[in-house]
């Protein structure tokens, strides 16, 4: 690992067996190192390697409920971790993390963009996280994209440089969505054009979602998301300023659309204000935070910002 940097390893597995013989020993050698040591996967894993390490004290688990909720809040729990690290002064840390990919193509794409942030989000963190891939059960969309967004591949206990990885910024780039969402072939369940009234704005979605399956909590999530991407498209974009609405049993649609140029920071909102990555600041921090996916383009209708959820 380079001194004081970030250093991002996939390792792909076929057995519990090849599972422990690359973990294991590196997680050890990092305890012998003097460093903090995580493990951040399924629980069974989880005990999987806190047995095979003898219940070394050193050794810290959370499960992937804990972390692996939405992206942005995973980017900032890592980074708490390491300023924790460095406030204790420690040298460092070892993580051994599980991505929870989720059931669909966007849930696929949107934590392979997880892994591609943090690679610039932890650059300055002298932590070594191995990823681990299991190829008998993960989609080979997935296999795909953790090939481009880690410099380092471990198999069968080799590690190696990895020819194919690709720069944050160019995956992020290849990993935008290419087709429109499928919702939008129906008719919206609420249309408004010129928006000027934010609080007019939240009831019509209240009363539009009022008949999808979205808990209450996460219909007022969602609504705060829709009126805070609308608030920046007021203030910092260009009139008129469109709102569009789907909604289905299963899953919620909104688009905010204004006539400005937006911003071209396909890191925005993946972290909370930090200057690195600061983007579209606070705003869609909370926006990324608060719903399932956001994806903001420019079209030929204006900077356009998508956000869904999902019941």
């Amino acid at each position: 690992m380079a001194s004081g940097g970030y250093t991002h390893d996939a390792l792909y597995y076929q057995s519990e067996d090849e599972l422990l013989a690359a973990a294991v020993p590196f997680l050890r050698s990092g305890l012998d190192d003097g460093q903090d040591a995580m493990v951040v996967c399924a629980d069974s894993t989880n005990a999987l390697l806190t047995e095979a390490l003898d219940g070394d004290p050193g050794i810290s688990t959370m499960s992937q409920e804990e972390v692996f909720r939405r992206t942005p809040g995973a980017i900032a729990m890592y980074q708490q971790m390491m300023e924790r690290n460095r406030a204790e002064g420690g040298t460092g840390m070892r993580l051994v993390g599980q991505v929870d990919f989720g059931a669909s193509p966007a849930e696929w794409a949107e934590w392979a963009r997880f892994d591609a942030v943090l690679n610039r989000a932890l650059a300055p963190y002298p932590m070594w996280n191995l990823c681990m891939y299991d190829t008998r059960q993960l989609p080979s969309e997935v296999l795909e994209w953790a090939n481009l967004s880690h410099p380092n591949l471990v198999t069968a206990g080799a590690r190696q440089a990895n020819p194919a990885y690709l720069e944050p910024t160019e995956f992020m780039r290849r990993s935008a969505p290419t087709q429109p969402d499928p919702l939008t072939a129906a008719t919206p369940v609420l249309e408004v054009h010129g928006l000027t009234d934010l609080r007019s704005l939240r009831q019509q979605l209240r009363v539009a979602l009022s008949a999808s399956s979205l808990s209450p909590e996460t219909l007022a999530d969602f609504v705060v998301v829709v009126s805070e991407v609308a608030t920046n498209a007021l203030v910092h974009g260009k009139s008129p300023v469109d709102v569009r609405l789907w909604s289905t049993p299963n899953r919620s649609l909104c688009i905010v659309t204004d006539r400005g140029s937006g911003f071209d920071d396909l890191f925005a909102g993946y972290a909370a204000a930090r200057e690195d990555l600061a983007g579209g600041g606070m705003g869609l921090w909370l926006a990324r935070q608060l719903c399932d996916h956001l994806h903001a383009e420019q079209t030929a209708d204006g900077f356009t910002v998508s956000l869904s959820v999902r019941a």
